[in-house]
């Protein structure tokens, strides 16, 4: 039996087709193109019949670990929005490096392993994870050559699709980094970035305990 048609999608609803769209349509969901950055996406589960689509759901950001030291903490921040919902779909995670997949910093790789760690202790499954280089990215998930070569696909195409061009038909805008999005949301300094993370560490120990 073949499968079930997809319903139609709403009047005014972008479809996304694959990776490919939902790392162009990303930036528009964020506000500003991610850099150094963890970003989990939900998959809200599809009401009624199989054959619905997905919506996108929570959108969490975090800014990556620069030492094996801020591997735990980041993970738990960005995975604590799942921990109020009662339920909720799969999770994709997307990580935004330095380097062009499949390389990543070890730090990297350490905090997607503990994200995944942590979704799994709430039930959330991961659909999906994308690595975004400089200049390619790919599914570290997709073992076909022919959707994901090794060498990973050019990040300069995610501007070429219908993403893009239906962005700016409705006039959706950007900015190039989270810095230009508003001065306030410039990194904190070090020292207080240190601190914060202690404290939310320090808030959530009990809490995390398994059990």
């Amino acid at each position: 039996m073949p499968p079930a048609p997809a319903d139609p999608p709403p009047a005014g609803v972008l479809t996304l087709e694959g990776p490919q769209d939902l790392l162009a349509a990303l930036p528009y969901r964020l506000g500003f193109h991610p850099r150094r950055s963890l970003v989990l996406l939900e998959l809200s589960p599809p009401d009624g019949d199989r054959g619905r689509r997905h919506a996108l759901g929570v959108c969490v950001r975090a800014d990556l670990p620069t030492g094996p030291d801020q591997v735990e903490d980041v993970a738990r921040s960005a995975v604590l929005p799942w921990r109020q919902r009662t339920a909720s779909g799969p999770a994709v995670l997307v990580v935004y490096a330095d380097a062009d997949p499949p390389g990543l910093p070890d730090e990297v790789a350490a905090v997607l392993r503990t994200v995944e760690g942590l979704l799994a202790v709430l039930g959330t499954g991961v659909h999906d994870v994308l690595a975004v280089g400089p200049r390619r990215w790919r599914s570290l998930r997709c073992a076909s050559p022919g959707c994901c070569p090794p060498q990973g696909r050019p990040v300069a195409e995610l501007a070429w699709g219908a993403v893009a061009a239906e962005a700016v038909l409705r006039g959706l805008v950007a900015a190039p980094s989270r810095e230009a999005l508003a001065p306030e949301l410039a990194p904190l300094p070090a020292t207080r970035l240190r601190a914060a993370r202690r404290a939310l560490v320090q808030a959530q120990r009990t809490a995390w305990t398994p059990g």
